[in-house]
């Protein structure tokens, strides 16, 4: 008989059977999540499609989310040092999950490079992400630039049900009034 100890989560505590814990890995686990098992080991026995007889599992949500959303505009400065490190020991002092996500909406400003930087020197600082570029999550994407799909279903709905309008002001009336307001 197996252990019951997950092998792997890919969203801390997200509710997993075995069938899809092969497609997760080990390194997804926030150090301190626990899994939820109902019933015995061999109460809740599912056929599987390798036809082996397994237990399915499930694991506890986390109550804290906490995220990281840094711009690849530049070099990873002290300032996002701290706060990632921050919410990093916030997320694993609770058992929650630490998510990356990428600020890439600046289009003329962020480069590639940058958010590869960003990354190396998150990883070189000993702080990994349990959600984010390059892991699996329930959430994803998680580069800002490829949600615009959804942000779009979004507005689209608040703009049918009548709960926004769209502005038809011209970029000299916004200035203007961003002028007053800031008076």
């Amino acid at each position: 008989m197996r252990s019951m100890e997950p092998r792997s989560s890919a969203v801390p505590g997200f509710a997993h059977t075995i069938e899809n814990q092969a497609l997760l890995t080990k390194a997804h686990i926030p150090q301190g999540l626990k899994p939820h098992v109902f019933g015995s080991p061999t109460a809740r026995l599912k056929s599987c499609p390798d036809t082996k007889r397994q237990p399915e599992r499930h694991f506890m949500v986390p109550t804290t989310r906490v995220r990281f959303a840094p711009s690849p505009t530049g070099f990873l400065h002290v300032g996002n040092a701290r706060t990632a490190l921050y919410n990093w020991l916030f997320a694993r002092h609770t058992g929650g999950a630490f998510l990356l996500r990428i600020e890439d909406t600046d289009i003329d400003r962020s480069e590639v490079r940058h958010e590869a930087q960003l990354m190396e020197d998150l990883q070189w600082l000993g702080l990994d992400w349990d959600e984010g570029p390059g892991v699996f999550g329930p959430h994803a994407p998680y580069r800002q630039s490829e949600r615009l799909g959804i942000y779009r279903e979004h507005t689209d709905r608040l703009l049918r049900e009548g709960k926004a309008y769209r502005c038809f002001c011209t970029a000299e009336q916004l200035e203007e009034e961003r002028k007053q307001a800031a008076a």
